[in-house]
């Protein structure tokens, strides 16, 4: 078939690449199921027409560089390494189905090539993060070759090429959605069809399901089948309730409804749905499917991918909460207790990001505020309480009741309201309250006791908190009324009567009795 210089100049054109340097073919046997058997070698001299129409003629194998001069290029190639055509098939059925902007052609092996073509060159390193992107959407190897392999021409180098479709107009021919090839004419035509620009690529990224989500899940998400349909579904709520919040079930049912094999609606509530209304969870990244169809680099700059802003890359599990005064909190992590002393440690996450520095030797990214938000309430929503006994809990609140008891009851009182002016409490029956100094048990708590987790200030808020009152205080004729806390019997009857149920008398037969000696 003779061969039009309209056709001629359009091949050349749509694929074009370095004009200084081009590789060479020659042809040798091929074997089916392997790679074919020809000798190679790079030419570094100015390609001609005359190279493209011999490659087409079948007189000499042409390859070309992609990576032109400017670090630019015209058309890149991913190079699938698969030959068995039932793969190559499903291959080109996902490309045709989803609407790829790629164009599928068997190799000189009769293996698969994936062209994209582009109207105007575009910077390789954009060019290789949307083939990468789109080899991730087929569920290609990670390992997949990128054409063109450099992003930049280092001086005294030319970069890789590779070898051309329609040697001969036979051999690796463009495949069309019914899988049979397409004679050079109609490949011309279909591929000028194909043809991208940076605002079209960008524009099919962002309009495909699950944009925004990881790319492993998108490909799962678009083949619509998986041997692991728990993990993936799993996963997938993952990305659903960082998204959607509590929308999240209504999300995964539909999802999984739409997979060729769904997981029964009773199962998928008893399982996905149920370990996620109760807990947090991160991508299942180490696992199948995930594994499988891992690509880092597109995940990261996706906006629920991991690493970014909006889903954390960690798996929360129980929160409990210590009733010590104040209360502590513990939150197991990645299997893995932190341990909070306040609750502003975990509203901000500063003290959060430090403890998984320390105990879990990862430094988690910083999610947005609304995002910790949800995490915090789905904790508190399941919050464990735990009560501390009083022989366990030495926080601060239980050591000032045990010292004020001890102020109030525990040392000699005053016998008439003139000792309350000599460091003395009075305990003033008719009106069922102690009376005393606030410096005076100020003095006791720091001079004799070391308490000093609590300032003036607090000690005034902690009284207040008891029904404790400043007031004057007449004492006799004799003596102006003095300035003192009063601070009902009540107040501590509930920690009295504790403390005596605790309390054991041991005997020292009882002590003793099961000492051999």
């Amino acid at each position: 078939m003779a061969i039009s210089l309209v056709d001629l100049q359009d091949f050349l054109t749509l694929f074009s690449g370095n004009k200084e340097a081009y590789g060479v073919h020659v042809y040798g046997k091929t074997i089916k199921g392997k790679k074919e058997e020809g000798k190679n070698y790079t030419k570094v001299e100015p390609i001609t027409e005359q190279q493209y129409k011999e490659h087409l003629e079948g007189k000499q194998g042409l390859g070309i560089i992609p990576i032109q001069s400017n670090n630019t290029c015209h058309f890149a190639v991913l190079d699938v390494d698969v030959y068995e055509k039932d793969i190559i098939n499903s291959y080109t059925n996902f490309i045709y189905e989803h609407g790829l902007p790629v164009v599928p052609f068997n190799s000189k092996s009769g293996g698969l090539h994936v062209y994209l073509f582009l109207k105007i060159p575009i910077a390789v390193n954009a060019v290789r993060t949307y083939m990468s992107r789109i080899a991730t959407l087929m569920g290609l190897n990670n390992k997949t070759e990128v054409f063109p392999k450099q992003t930049t021409i280092i001086a005294g180098q030319v970069g890789n090429w590779i070898n051309l479709p329609y040697y001969g107009l036979k051999i690796s021919r463009a495949i069309n959605k019914d899988k049979k090839h397409m004679l050079f004419e109609t490949a011309i035509k279909h591929i000028k069809s194909y043809q991208q620009t940076e605002q079209s690529l960008m524009q099919f990224f962002e309009n495909l399901s699950l944009a925004d989500a990881p790319p492993c899940l998108q490909h799962i998400f678009l083949k619509g089948q998986t041997n692991s349909r728990n993990e993936y579904l799993f996963s997938l709520a993952c990305y659903y309730k960082a998204k959607f919040g509590d929308d999240f079930e209504f999300k995964i049912s539909e999802a999984n409804n739409q997979l060729k094999d769904p997981v029964g609606t009773a199962e998928l509530q008893r399982t996905v749905i149920a370990t996620h209304k109760r807990k947090d969870y991160t991508y299942k990244c180490a696992s199948e499917p995930i594994v499988s169809f891992c690509n880092k680099v597109i995940c990261k700059i996706a906006q629920y991918g991991i690493g970014g802003q909006e889903i954390s890359n960690l798996d929360f599990e129980e929160f409990i909460q210590y009733t010590s005064d104040p209360p502590y909190y513990e939150w197991v992590v990645n299997g893995k207790a932190l341990r909070f002393y306040s609750e502003l440690e975990i509203i901000q996450q500063l003290r959060f990001r430090s403890l998984c520095f320390r105990e879990l030797h990862t430094l988690p990214n910083r999610v947005k505020e609304i995002v910790w938000t949800r995490i915090v309430n789905q904790a508190l929503e399941n919050v464990i309480v735990k009560k501390i006994t009083s022989e366990e809990d030495i926080s601060p609140g239980t050591l000032f009741k045990e010292f004020l008891m001890e102020f109030l009851e525990k040392r000699a009182p005053a016998k008439i309201k003139q000792h309350i002016l000599l460091d003395r409490v009075f305990k003033d029956k008719d009106l069922s309250q102690y009376v005393f100094k606030a410096q005076n048990l100020v003095s006791f708590l720091v001079n004799q006791k070391q308490f000093r987790f609590y300032g003036t200030t607090e000690i005034q808020v902690r009284l207040r908190e008891l029904g404790g009152v400043p007031k004057r205080y007449y004492i006799d004729k004799r003596t102006a009324s003095a300035r003192v806390w009063v601070l009902p019997f009540v107040a501590l009857e509930k920690f009295i009567d504790e403390e005596r149920l605790e309390e054991t008398v041991v005997t020292f037969e009882e002590e003793f009795k099961d000492d051999p000696f």
